[in-house]
Parts: C-alpha cells; structure tokens; sequence
C-alpha cells in the first residue's frame, strides 16, 4: 500500500502544477476594474479653536477636593420659635434624601410593631417606625398603616416662621 501510494505522490504533485499558469491577465482586469469603479473620497478634518486655559479662583470651599456620598446640609441660621426643629440631634439616614426621591415598598409586623420599608433613590431599602425622620425638610414618621406613612414636615413659612405640613408616602408610589 505504501509502495503505490509513494508512487501516486508524484504524479498528483505533477498535476496540481500543470494546473497552475503564469497567465494572470483575468485578475490583473480585475484589479484595474476595481480601481476604476470604485472611487472614495475623504472629508478633510475640521477647524478646532485653540485651547484657551482658565484658571479657577476658589473661594470658600473647593469643588474638586473629594467629598463624602451623602453631603450634609446647612443648618438654618435661626432655628428657634415655636415647633422649629431640633438642629442638635444626629439626622437619620432617610433625612438626606429629598422625599419625593422616596418609595414606600412595603410594611413588617413584628414583636407588636409595625415597621414601615421605604426604599431611597440609591436603592438601598430602610426598616422605619413612629418617631423616625425622613426627608430634607425635618420630617417625621408619625403613623404607618398596610398602604402609607404618614410624615409631619417642619417648613419655614413667608414670615420665617416654622409651620408643620403633612405628607404621606403611599405603598408603590414616588
């Protein structure tokens, strides 16, 4: 087997040769063809205006000096008067959060209390009962039921003054 096969080598090698020419002209057309039909043409770059540098003057604090994730408010100057807020306690973790940025998904009843989910816009969800705070304006869970939370904000009115407004955070609502 080995024998004929040696012998049949050359012979196919001889006729894979034969079927090779030098004659090129039909891919030589081809390629002139090609050159010919299909002519690009490149748009030329467009004008940019020079760089023109600026230097920044800060006064106070600097904006591009790192900064914690939640920034804390200011204070108001005057929180005094009847129903102002208590500026002297530490915030919540709700109260850096605008309330309208807050989602009620949910309530949990345990050991006799009934315990409110509120999610906030980073997506983290908050276990809260009576008593909590929530929102920028100094508000303050004083009810939750199956299907919303019921908060009392503190606000300053047109003359300065404190005055509580009622809000409420309804389940699957924003």
């Amino acid at each position: 087997m080995m024998k004929a096969a040696s012998k049949l080598l050359p012979l196919a090698l001889l006729m894979t040769l034969a079927g090779c020419s030098s004659d090129m002209s039909d891919l030589e057309r081809y390629v002139e063809n090609a050159k010919t039909k299909y002519q690009g043409s490149v748009k030329p770059l467009p004008e940019f205006e020079l760089y023109r540098s600026y230097e920044y003057r800060h006064e106070g604090r600097n904006p591009f000096s790192p900064q914690s994730a939640v920034e804390r408010r200011e204070e108001p100057a005057n929180a005094s008067g009847e129903n102002a807020p208590n500026t002297n306690r530490r915030k919540e973790a709700l109260e850096y959060f605008p309330l309208d940025s807050l989602l009620m998904v949910g309530t949990l009843k345990r050991e006799g209390f009934r315990w409110g989910l509120i999610k906030d816009s980073e997506g983290t969800v908050h276990r809260v009962r009576a008593g909590n705070y929530a929102g920028q304006n100094y508000g303050k869970i004083t009810s939750i039921t199956e299907n919303q939370i019921e908060i009392v904000e503190l606000v300053r009115n047109d003359n300065g003054l404190w005055e509580e407004r009622s809000s409420q955070l309804r389940i699957g609502e924003q």
